[in-house]
């Protein structure tokens, strides 16, 4: 029997936002016009797996709302509804490889055992080979009348167009700062001071914003960043901010995005008080500071030096050498301030 790294969700909490996508699922399962194939896609941290849990509810759920009382909703949120199937990865894989979806396929075209429709969540599905994509592929060309693929991706590119045609695209919005707020205080032990900050820095991302809170480093990882820009732009020094992002053994992947992040959002508020927006700054309880950098740097550098972060950004992302990356942020836009 194979190990899978993922496990289910648990439903029993209320799904926090993506009314749109809600009602569209809603309106479609109460005039009985639902689809073959959804996919979802979203950033990471935008709560897809957990919406994909949700909407099976709804479509086996004998309301049609997943009202979460009745017994194919109980059964839902316990992981045993019988017409709810999760494709998953197996443990120490990296992709969805076809035999997962050859078992799966051999199980479809047995009709539901007590819902009118049966359900295949297959989250990250842009990590499944091409053969495993074909798979499916094959199933949603003719499809049983009974079946509904919830598929959710962080990318379309790495799905097959063939697939893709053959499935609604549905883009997760970003999640309001009050959706994040209770979200927050449902699901973690922040205070209302952190929860009115990250709730603004997280960017309408549900996930960056639990991660932050739940990161016991990330109040000072921000104060070390900060303090290096404030050095870079008033004392004409990019040293500590080098140092700062130099990589070594015990610096994690996730702390040099979240180094990224910071500095994104240190020269966004500059451009906001510049811009004379200062109601859009994340960085509250720096403003003062923050500001009087801004006025020392023409805006025209100020985007210069975001824009390279932002490409720094995704060179880390596509596996680009990290020192090249960085130092082009470093010995490059930051440099431009100094002149």
């Amino acid at each position: 029997m194979p190990k899978y790294t993922e496990r289910l969700i648990n439903m029993k909490k209320s799904v926090i936002g993506q009314q749109k996508i809600k009602n569209l699922f809603a309106k479609s399962l109460a005039a009985d016009r639902l689809g073959h194939c959804y996919t979802l896609v979203g950033d990471e941290g935008m709560g897809k797996s957990t919406l994909s849990s949700y909407l099976a509810k709804m479509i086996v759920c004998e309301h049609g709302s997943a009202c979460g009382v009745c017994r194919a909703c109980v059964m839902a949120d316990a992981g045993t509804h019988p017409d709810i199937e999760y494709i998953l990865r197996e443990e120490d894989k990296k992709s969805i490889g076809v035999e997962v979806m050859r078992r799966m396929i051999e199980n479809i075209y047995v009709r539901p055992y007590s819902s009118p429709k049966k359900v295949i969540v297959i989250n990250r599905f842009d990590t499944a080979l091409p053969p495993a994509q074909n798979a499916v592929l094959k199933v949603l060309e003719e499809p049983p009348e009974y079946v509904v693929f919830l598929l959710s991706v962080s990318s379309e590119n790495n799905m097959l167009d063939t697939v893709k045609s053959r499935s609604a695209i549905i883009r997760m919005e970003p999640y309001t700062k009050e959706e994040i707020k209770q979200f927050l205080r449902e699901n973690t032990e922040a205070n209302e001071a952190e929860i009115d900050f990250i709730s603004e820095y997280a960017e309408g991302n549900i996930g960056k914003g639990k991660l932050l809170a739940e990161n016991q480093g990330f109040a000072r990882l921000r104060k070390d960043v900060f303090e290096a820009l404030f050095e870079a732009v008033e004392k004409r020094n990019v040293i500590p901010f080098s140092d700062l992002t130099k990589k070594d053994k015990d610096k994690k992947d996730r702390d040099i995005k979240q180094m990224l992040e910071c500095a994104l959002s240190f020269f966004r508020d500059m451009l906001m008080y510049k811009t004379g927006q200062e109601a859009m700054a994340v960085n509250r309880d720096y403003a003062d500071r923050i500001k009087a950098a801004a006025g020392k740097i023409k805006t025209q550098r100020i985007l210069n030096v975001m824009q390279d972060i932002m490409e720094a950004d995704a060179n880390l992302q596509r596996n680009i050498n990290y020192n090249l990356a960085v130092s082009s942020v470093v010995f490059g836009s930051l440099e431009e301030i100094n002149d």
